[in-house]
């Protein structure tokens, strides 16, 4: 299997866990929101934030080979002869960060959102405890070591750099 099938594979089978993922966390995290929320703008965050992992669910389904013709470098040329180790290293590394990031976002997104959200209303004063933050600065670490393995060093360092000269 040539990497560039086996990124794609992995893909897919990541839209398939989100989507999963999705439809098993919305119901309860509605039923929150209505008990303890009712704040208009909590329910549009959460929607918003469905929708977006909705949509992206779609696309990585839909394409796929080119999300892993993007994530890996000169996929576009079948090699000639059995692929390297260090090719199929490079390949690990980009689906074990895949799958972090894909492991952890939605637990960013389904659990600790509507907390925050519900945490404003007086019954609920002190929900927030230490525990969460220090959780949620695990998930942030998780996500960014994530992101390192799905781009790479000098990947990283090339969003870094965009991200500093974004508005310039």
């Amino acid at each position: 299997m040539h990497p560039k099938q086996a990124v794609a594979l992995g893909v897919r089978l990541f839209a398939i866990w989100v989507f999963i993922t999705l439809i098993t966390r919305v119901p309860g995290n509605v039923a929150l929101l209505q008990k303890w929320g009712g704040d208009v703008l909590g329910v549009i965050i959460f929607v918003s934030a469905s929708a977006i992992l909705l949509v992206v669910c779609v696309v990585l389904w839909l394409f796929p080979v080119g999300v892993a013709g993007k994530l890996l470098p000169d996929a576009d040329n079948p090699p000639a002869q059995p692929s390297s180790a260090d090719e199929w290293f490079s390949v690990g590394c980009r689906l074990l960060g895949l799958w972090t990031v894909v492991d952890t976002l939605p637990s960013l997104f389904f659990y600790y959102l509507p907390v925050g959200i519900v945490s404003k209303h007086p019954d609920m004063a002190g929900v927030w405890h230490e525990d969460y933050k220090w959780s949620v600065a695990s998930l942030i670490a998780e996500v960014v070591l994530g992101i390192w393995l799905l781009l790479g060093a000098r990947g990283l360092l090339g969003l870094l750099r965009w991200a500093r000269s974004v508005g310039q």
